[in-house]
């Protein structure tokens, strides 16, 4: 949607049983994840602020920070790549959806890094 300059997305929801067709968001959506094991999503719109979705709920903006690289842990927490600018290296962060920021650990390189949650 939008001039070429200057492009936004809507967000539909689509029921694969009825084809019912829902607009869920008007505007910027990018880098959509979804929450493990669950209807709920988060997605980031203009400001990378965290947006969380639910398949039966109206979408809530949050201020969680946002970062590509973000990997979700469990319903309620995710982990964060960011960079210190002090010393260039990369920390990463868990952050839950009531707001709380833990530090975990540093990396030392600036290389991609890919982490695998597992229960």
């Amino acid at each position: 949607v939008g001039e070429p300059d200057n492009p936004w997305f809507n967000l539909h929801i689509v029921s694969l049983d009825t084809l019912e067709d829902i607009l869920y968001y008007e505007g910027m959506v990018d880098d959509i994840s979804w929450v493990p094991a669950s209807n709920q999503f988060a997605f980031v719109s203009g400001d990378p602020a965290v947006i969380l979705g639910s398949l039966d709920e109206p979408p809530v903006v949050t201020n969680l920070p946002w970062n590509f690289g973000m990997v979700w842990v469990d319903s309620q927490s995710y982990l964060l790549p960011e960079i210190n600018t002090a010393n260039q290296e990369y920390e990463v962060f868990r952050y839950s959806l009531d707001g709380e920021r833990q530090h975990l650990f540093n990396l030392k390189s600036r290389a991609a890094t890919i982490f695998d949650i597992r229960p």
